[in-house]
């Protein structure tokens, strides 16, 4: 016995084992008659009623579709959504959801899957296309971290910077020197207890200038999402140790 079909997928509320209703044609691609087609219609409404059994599983699909659209509009890989998928379903099932907004949890748990796979998406990213705050979002992310014990990959410097030289479109040699400043500023612990963000912008910067680029400093601030005094900092940082 042999299953057909789209493979489960933990991105759906029933794992992707339920059918699909079609519309004009039948399973061989023919046509069907007008009088088919409105008892389709009604099938499919009957389907779609009929499709949740409990107020808890149609919030799950909706928690899981907004986690799908999120990571649609920001590029993210089928496999981080997957994973935020299931810390939303372990949310839900240790009652975490309860008191607190399904957009909010949905937010922080892409968040946390994007933390855990190390990946540069900081909460105002997600923010952005969430329908929550960047604040709400951080309050759902504390609540999964602290509850659910979810350990984060550490980020440093070094993972923002060929991402912040893509989006600020600088040449290859800066961008090589900017990751030779990030492992420095590694190395000497530069980046403990500071943003890694703006470690990065502050590298491109510095390697921008030595390497005569004229981006500005707003610029390599406004990509990393910090302020031009924190970037201003950490440059003079770096330049005293360069």
């Amino acid at each position: 016995m042999r299953r057909t079909g789209s493979r489960l997928t933990p991105a759906r509320h029933d794992y992707g084992v339920s059918a699909e209703i079609g519309y004009k044609r039948d399973a061989n691609g023919n046509r069907v008659s007008s009088k088919k087609q409105w008892q389709l219609h009604r099938l499919r409404r009957e389907h779609r009623r009929a499709r949740y059994g409990s107020k808890a599983e149609r919030n799950l699909a909706h928690a899981l579709q907004e986690i799908a659209r999120m990571s649609s509009a920001l590029d993210l890989p089928r496999s981080v959504v997957e994973e935020a998928s299931q810390v939303y379903r372990q949310a839900q099932h240790r009652d975490l959801i309860r008191g607190r907004s399904i957009e909010m949890m949905a937010a922080g748990s892409l968040y946390a899957a994007c933390r855990c796979r190390g990946l540069q998406r900081r909460p105002g990213e997600i923010g952005s296309v969430a329908r929550c705050t960047a604040d709400q979002l951080r309050t759902g992310y504390r609540a999964l971290k602290v509850d659910m014990e979810i350990e984060p990959q550490i980020v440093t410097a070094r993972t923002y910077v060929p991402r912040l030289a893509s989006d600020c479109r600088v040449t290859s040699e800066v961008n090589a020197r900017a990751y030779e400043l990030a492992d420095l500023a590694d190395r000497d612990r530069i980046t403990n207890g500071r943003n890694p963000a703006g470690v990065a912008a502050a590298c491109l910067y510095l390697a921008g200038n030595e390497r005569g680029s004229a981006k500005t400093q707003a610029e390599f601030a406004a990509a990393a999402d910090v302020t031009v005094s924190t970037l201003r900092a950490r440059y003079y940082e770096l330049r005293e140790r360069a």
